[in-house]
């Protein structure tokens, strides 16, 4: 008899919270954990016009055809011309943004045209 009450009283209590639950919307509802956004890293800041260079001019010419002595552009102005026309002949679609950007990188970088300063590393 005992062990029927005992019974009787799990299916009571049992009974009891399943109804708690249902009846309650804030306990029915099943729980969802909040999305976590991953932490932003750090965007490192890269010269675009570094950046087009590397992937696109460094192929051919290496650091040495900036400094040499018999260089062919002596103007910012000339530096342009030998920008836009290698971009032209290597069908890489840059707009006037994108070689104004390598010409300013190398500009900066070697040159020192209109008196800019050499950029440090």
């Amino acid at each position: 008899m005992r062990r029927q009450m005992s019974r009787g009283f799990l299916a009571v209590m049992y009974c009891s919270s399943l109804l708690a639950v249902v009846s309650n919307p804030a306990l029915s509802q099943p729980t969802t954990t909040p999305q976590r956004t991953p932490p932003l890293l750090p965007v490192e800041t890269t010269d675009r016009g570094q950046l087009l260079y590397e992937n696109h001019c460094q192929v051919c010419h290496e650091s040495v055809v900036h400094v040499r002595q018999n260089r062919r552009a002596e103007s910012k102005d000339q530096l342009q011309t030998w920008v836009v026309r290698w971009s032209t002949h290597l069908k890489l679609t840059w707009t006037a943004e994108d070689t104004g950007a390598v010409v300013d990188y190398l500009n900066q970088r070697y040159y020192q045209f209109d008196g800019s300063v050499k950029k440090q590393e």
